[in-house]
């Protein structure tokens, strides 16, 4: 038997096309982007104005596990389900605060990850706010998706006893339902900037998605949550390790000036730092910003790699972001 003579071409294998989940660690890099930290910073600035649903954890949600915004959100939601005291007006505020960032760093994420294309925050931001009553159609089907969860887990409190094993097995479910429900939401929103659909379109893309792949949406939300507190992790080492490099420097010129001999402390202004100003936005402002832009950059991959496993579609198919801005 003669061999086959015919020249044979060996192909690099394209991991990133074989295994889709290695497209989550590109959530790094699109999430350090000057266009993606620029909302960021901006939804946790004005996520510390409501501190006591933001930051003052009710221990439902461990540590520092999520970005700021979205622990107050599941801290807020988790209090609803266990009758804590929760205040709406906050919670109702916290979850507003997602809504434009999440659209805007995914959007601007996809781009850059599967196109290759520089969409800067301004247009990121003028393209998803004429999406605004698709945001607002999707956000209010899942507040009213929520709150039927809500009264079926009150209603049941209500007709059973707290120590019956149904109550449990429904309490369960309900946990359940409201954790898949705020995963959903999450991927709406990306589904709105990235592929400009309507709100009860991209809410039900986000339940079909998150429910059709429950395992592989599980395992993706960990790997972004690694990156995400890896990210904020090196961010806050940078700016401790800068921090001490300016005081060093400060200490050494105060030495050197002959009008005083006391080391003045370091200078706040020039650390940016202003005593008026709270703690979360003094030290741990930018390793808070880079948590929260790398997570929702990976909540918008998260959607398009999704995308591709039900509806094999490219990875480089984006609606929205097919047309240049």
């Amino acid at each position: 038997m003669n061999p086959n003579k015919d020249p044979v071409c060996v192909r690099r294998i394209k991991w990133r096309r074989v295994l889709p989940v290695l497209n989550l660690w590109r959530c790094i890099t699109a999430g350090l982007r000057i266009r993606t930290l620029i909302p960021a910073t901006l939804a946790i600035c004005v996520a510390a104005g409501f501190r006591d649903v933001v930051t003052d954890s009710q221990a439902f949600v461990a540590g520092h596990l999520f970005p700021v915004p979205l622990r107050g959100a599941l801290d807020g939601l988790l209090g609803l389900l266990l009758r804590s005291d929760v205040q709406p007006l906050p919670l109702i505020a916290t979850i507003a605060l997602l809504l434009i960032p999440v659209c805007m760093i995914s959007r601007s994420a996809a781009s850059d990850a599967f196109r290759n294309e520089r969409l800067g925050w301004l247009a990121a931001g003028a393209a998803v706010l004429r999406h605004s009553t698709a945001i607002g159609i999707t956000t209010l089907l899942a507040i009213l998706i929520g709150g039927a969860v809500l009264s079926t887990l009150r209603i049941s409190a209500w007709v059973l006893s707290p120590g019956n094993s149904l109550m449990i097995i429904i309490a369960a479910i309900c946990l359940l339902a409201a954790a898949t429900l705020f995963i959903a939401w999450l991927l709406s929103l990306a589904a709105i900037g990235i592929d400009s659909c309507s709100g009860s379109d991209a809410l039900s893309r986000g339940l079909s998605y998150s429910i059709s792949n429950k395992a592989f949406t599980v395992c993706c939300l960990l790997i972004i949550t690694c990156l995400s507190n890896g990210a904020a992790f090196l961010a806050g080492t940078l700016q401790a390790a800068a921090q001490i490099v300016a005081e060093h420097q400060l200490s050494d010129s105060a030495e050197a000036s002959p009008q005083s001999n006391e080391y003045p402390g370091p200078n706040n202004a020039i650390l940016g730092i202003n005593a008026e100003t709270p703690i979360p936005q003094q030290e741990h402002l930018f390793p808070m910003t880079v948590q929260l832009s790398v997570f929702l950059s990976g909540i918008g991959l998260l959607y398009v790699i999704l995308r591709q496993k039900e509806d094999a579609v490219r990875l480089d198919e984006l609606d929205g972001g097919a047309q240049r801005q």
